[in-house]
């Protein structure tokens, strides 16, 4: 997370704290809003005139599903080939 995202997160806990309202359940419409108000344009009529909100950059978690089984038959291979070099 940049530094600059940092801070707003930051400052909208800020001002939550400041109303005497829970930051863990108000938080994500607080910053949505915050975000919304930072990158949308809007018109009179509440017509989005421009979207300028970043892309979310973040990696997604990688899974893994690996079990001893799968690497027992990678090595059984392995050694599999290593004889079969081996006799010729």
């Amino acid at each position: 997370m940049s530094t600059l995202r940092k801070l707003e997160r930051s400052v909208v806990k800020g001002s939550l704290t400041k109303e005497k309202v829970s930051i863990k359940r108000n938080f994500a419409n607080a910053w949505s809003d915050f975000r919304e108000k930072k990158f949308v344009v809007k018109d009179d009529d509440g017509n989005v005139l421009s979207d300028n909100t970043p892309r979310n950059t973040m990696k997604k978690k990688q899974r893994h599903f690996d079990n001893v089984e799968q690497y027992n038959r990678l090595f059984a291979y392995a050694e599999a080939l290593k004889k079969e070099k081996a006799e010729k």
